[in-house]
């Protein structure tokens, strides 16, 4: 039998490539079930995996209620700014981060909450 080299999860690299730009902000590729103020949603929509490179195919959405304190639309927008241009100058694994356009689309199951979102390809090294 011959090892396996699987690449890690793409999840757990955008958790950990946002999260020090987001203290105390939830993110993960689930909603909680009691919404917080501000959350992001980081998923993984599709993309290829090659011999050598992950290219996941990730899906950005970042949430924000007026409990967040000021605008709600201002703080989803600020938090997908961030996000977006964090993904950019990622270190480490992430090698290369190509995003779409930066949209406001409400959440017909959230009504409370804004959302801002962009999807984007994240290159990732396998070793």
């Amino acid at each position: 039998m011959t090892d396996l080299i699987i690449p890690r999860s793409v999840i757990t690299i955008g958790r950990e490539v946002l999260q020090p730009h987001f203290p105390g902000v939830k993110i993960a590729s689930r909603a909680p079930k009691d919404w917080p103020a501000r959350f992001i949603r980081f998923s993984r929509v599709g993309g290829p995996k090659e011999w050598a490179l992950d290219r996941p195919f990730v899906l950005v959405e970042c949430f924000a209620s007026t409990e967040a304190g000021g605008r709600d639309s201002e703080q989803a927008e600020a938090d997908a700014l961030l996000a977006y241009t964090v993904l950019e100058s990622a270190p480490g694994p992430v090698l290369y981060f190509e995003g779409g356009p930066i949209s406001e689309l409400d959440d017909p199951d959230r009504s409370s909450h804004a959302r801002f979102q962009f999807t984007g390809t994240i290159g990732v090294g396998i070793s």
